[in-house]
């Protein structure tokens, strides 16, 4: 699976402060799952296994003086990579002989990596000529932990004969949770690790699916 976003923002600090940030991340899930066997219609399965999850994320800061002349842009780049285990249960009612059901599910892992991001920028002097950040490029690389969960409910209809038998239809709202997969230090202070505003090393996306998969 994958996860993408992208945002602007403008700070009143240093005068004035454009940012714009795009994230995107690839999420692989292998594991295994036992049926509980709850009966009269509904069915509940926990699962365990091991996820493995790469997320990037890419910066841009332009820094104003004047309101309108460019002083300074920043770039920065940061990439996640991690492996753990993974822990979930799913549960559906089916109500009916009509093929309807509510089902809903949620995923939890600890994701053990690595985090680096690499932050360069160029300065315009006021006589307009330019030159590379005086502080220079900042890099980091270091050992990182993340975690994460996924969440979702949704109405499905399951195809009861035919050539569709077997095939099922969801409709239905999903919430992902990713905690510390991200750097938002953007090197403003000589340490590398300095901010902007009020940021966040998360990403909390969430919005309506819909899905079609075949059940045996």
């Amino acid at each position: 699976g994958g996860e993408s976003s992208s945002a602007n923002g403008v700070a009143t600090s240093y005068n004035q402060a454009r940012i714009h940030t795009e994230t995107a991340g690839d999420i692989f899930d292998f594991n295994a799952g036992y049926d509980v066997g709850l009966g009269e219609g509904a069915t509940a399965t926990i699962s365990a296994g091991v996820r493995y999850a790469e997320f990037h994320q890419s910066s841009t800061v332009n820094l104003f003086y004047n309101d309108s002349e460019q002083e300074t842009t920043a770039h920065r780049r940061s990439q996640f990579t991690g492996v753990g285990p993974e822990l979930g249960a799913k549960a559906e009612y089916a109500f009916g002989h009509q093929g309807f059901s509510v089902e809903g599910s949620v995923l939890g892992s600890i994701l053990f990596g690595r985090q680096k991001s690499l932050t360069s920028g160029t300065w315009t002097n006021y006589d307009g000529s330019s030159e590379n950040d005086p502080l220079g490029s900042r890099q980091l690389n270091k050992a990182s932990t993340a975690k994460t969960v996924n969440a979702e409910v949704g109405l499905t209809y399951n195809a009861q004969s035919g050539l569709t038998r077997g095939a099922a239809l969801t409709f239905g709202y999903k919430v992902s949770y990713y905690a510390g997969v991200v750097d938002t230090g953007n090197g403003s202070s000589g340490d590398g690790l300095g901010r902007y505003g009020k940021v966040s090393d998360d990403i909390l996306s969430h919005g309506p699916f819909i899905r079609l998969s075949y059940k045996r």
